[in-house]
C-alpha cells in the first residue's frame, strides 16, 4: 500500500508540478514512512542503543540527540519522528530556494534517496543537512562559504562521511576539461593507493579506533562491504550518468537563462557531480560510500526541477505566440520529467542489488510500516 500511494504522489506531481497542496502531503508522507517504519535493516539497532542509553555509540551531535530523547521520555518511536520533523525541516529549506516546481522535486527525491534513507537515519539526517549546505554556495561570497563551512560540521558531528564533502570547496563555475581529466588522474591514482598501501587506514586510525569506521577504510574482498567489479561498474555508471544529466540540464538552462541566477545555480549544481569524480577511490574500497553519490542525486532533483519549469515556461511561450494547445508544452516537460525520473528509479534499483551489503530490497522494507501495511 505505502508504494503505490508514493508511485500515486510520484504521478501527481509530474501533472501538478506547483501544487503546494501535493508539495507538502508529499513531505507529509515521507515524514510517516520515516517515523513509522518497522522493517528498516538498521531500525532494530538503533532501537536497542537507543532504549540501553549507550553513550559515544554514534557521531557526537547524533549520540547527544539520542541521549536527550530519552533523558525527556521520548520512546524510540517518537524520537524517530523528531528526525523525521528535522529531515523534512531541511528538505524544506532546500527545495525552497527553487521557488517553482518544488512538488517535482520533493516526488523525485521520494523515489530516491529517501527509501534508502528510511534505514540509515543519521546518513539520512546528515543528508538533508548537507544538501541545504549545498545552497550556500550557489552565491559564492565568502559569507556563503562560511555558512557551507557550518552546515557541513554540522552534518559531519552527524555522520563522519559527510566531512568528504570538504572536497566541494573545490567548486568552479565553467569546469574545463583540463579539470576532469585531473580529477580522473587523482581517482586512479586514489584508486593505486586505497588497494596496495595502507596509507589511508593508518592516518585515520591516529584519530578514531571506531570498529565501524576501520571496517569502511579496508579493501579486499574478504571484507564486508568490498564491492564486486560489477557493483564498482555499477557506481561508476550512477556517477557519471549524474554528471553526463546534470551537464545536459546546465545546458538546457543556459539556453534560456544564460546570465541569470537560474544558470548560475545550474552550473553549480552540475560542477558538485563532477567533483564526485574524486569520491571513486572510495567507492572501489567499500560500498558504502554510495550514500555520497545519493546525497549528490538529492541536491540534483533541484536542477532538475528546475529545467523542467524553464522547459515548460519556454514551451508556453511559444505555444500561446504559436495559437497552438499547450498540451504538447505540458506533455513535453512530462516526458523530461519521466526521463530524470527514470534516472532516479535507476538509482533506487541499485540500492536493492545485494552486492550493497543492504540485506533486503529498500522496496522490501519501506512497505513494512505500522500505519501503510
Amino acid at each position: 500500500m505505502s508504494i503505490v500511494i508514493l508511485i500515486t504522489l510520484f504521478v501527481m506531481a509530474v501533472f501538478i508540478p506547483r501544487s503546494k497542496l501535493l508539495y507538502w502531503g508529499i513531505m507529509v508522507y515521507m515524514w510517516l514512512l520515516f517515523s513509522l517504519n518497522t522493517g528498516a535493516p538498521d531500525t532494530s539497532v538503533y532501537e536497542w542503543i537507543y532504549n540501553e542509553g549507550m553513550r559515544d555509540a554514534f557521531e557526537p551531535l547524533f549520540s547527544a540527540m539520542m541521549l536527550f530523547g530519552r533523558s525527556v521520555g521520548l520512546s524510540f518511536v517518537e524520537f524517530r519522528m523528531v528526525i523525521a520533523t528535522l529531515l523534512i525541516f531541511f528538505l524544506n529549506l532546500t527545495f525552497r530556494k527553487i521557488c517553482q516546481l518544488k512538488a517535482l522535486a520533493a516526488a523525485m527525491y521520494m523515489i530516491a534517496p529517501f527509501p534508502w534513507q528510511i534505514s540509515g537515519m543519521r546518513a539520512a539526517l546528515a543528508c538533508a543537512v548537507v544538501m541545504y549546505g549545498f545552497t550556500f554556495l550557489f552565491d559564492g561570497s565568502k559569507k556563503n562559504v562560511r555558512g557551507y563551512c557550518i552546515f557541513l560540521l554540522i552534518a559531519t558531528l552527524i555522520h563522519y562521511s559527510s566531512i568528504l564533502f570538504g572536497v566541494m570547496f573545490l567548486v568552479k563555475k565553467n569546469t574545463t576539461k583540463i579539470r576532469i581529466i585531473l580529477f580522473l588522474i587523482i581517482a586512479i591514482m586514489g584508486i593505486l593507493i586505497v588497494q596496495h598501501t595502507n596509507l589511508l587506514l593508518n592516518i585515520v586510525s591516529h584519530y578514531t579506533d571506531r570498529e565501524k569506521i576501520i571496517t569502511w577504510l579496508s579493501g579486499g574482498g574478504e571484507k564486508e562491504g568490498y564491492p564486486n567489479l560489477k557493483g564498482f561498474l555499477a557506481e561508476l555508471i550512477i556517477l557519471f550518468g549524474n554528471i553526463y544529466l546534470t551537464q545536459k540540464a546546465k545546458r538546457i538552462v543556459g539556453r534560456h537563462d544564460s546570465t541569470g541566477s537560474q544558470f548560475r545555480t545550474a552550473e553549480i549544481i552540475s560542477d558538485l557531480n563532477i567533483i564526485t569524480i574524486l569520491f571513486i577511490p572510495f567507492l572501489r574500497l567499500n560500498d558504502t560510500y554510495m550514500r555520497l553519490i545519493f546525497v549528490i542525486h538529492g541536491i540534483n532533483t533541484v536542477l532538475y526541477a528546475m529545467t523542467a519549469y524553464i522547459l515548460q515556461k519556454y514551451s508556453e511561450n511559444v505555444a500561446n505566440a504559436s495559437k497552438v494547445s499547450l498540451v504538447y508544452p505540458r506533455m513535453k516537460v512530462g516526458l523530461y520529467a519521466l526521463a530524470v525520473s527514470g534516472w532516479t528509479y535507476i538509482i533506487a534499483f541499485y540500492q536493492t542489488l545485494p552486492y550493497l551489503g543492504t540485506p533486503s530490497s529498500v522496496f522490501v522494507f519501506l512497505g513494512e510500516n505500522s500505519m501503510f501495511p
